[in-house]
């Protein structure tokens, strides 16, 4: 009998992409290890074992000059303030938006799936309200 959990403690990126593919999510498995979604905002995700967290993460590209990134970065702040799932981070000249489950217990594939769709949601809606864009 197949089992709907995911083994955070044994699972790799390989076994993490076989689930999104059962679940129909369209996915790139790079050749660093990487699982990439490429929809309208690159999504990735990764078994990190130094960091021992599953890593669901994504950049959003500031353009405009110093004063757009300073004005984006006092809003990220904001946003991290705010929120009670995603993290923000302001990197040179991008958004790095990150959700994390430490590698320990099962995962339901259900709660990975809808993390990951209320994940690109978090994406969308930053680069919506943040930068004004329509995505990559």
């Amino acid at each position: 009998m197949e089992s709907n959990y995911l083994d955070l403690k044994s699972a790799d990126n390989e076994v993490v992409n076989n689930v999104l593919k059962k679940y129909f999510i369209d996915t790139v498995l790079e050749k660093d290890g990487d699982i990439t979604i490429k929809n309208k905002d690159w999504i990735y995700i990764k078994i990190d074992k130094s960091l021992k967290a599953l890593r669901i993460f994504s950049f959003l590209e500031v353009v405009g000059g110093e004063k757009k990134i300073s004005e984006v970065s006092n809003s990220v702040d904001l946003y991290n303030k705010a929120s009670s799932t995603v993290k923000y981070s302001m990197m040179k000249n991008s958004i790095m938006l990150e959700y994390g489950f430490i590698l320990e217990g099962k995962l339901d594939h259900e709660l990975l799936i809808k993390t990951i769709k209320h994940f690109e949601s978090e994406v969308n809606d930053t680069r919506e309200n943040l930068l004004d864009t329509e995505g990559a």
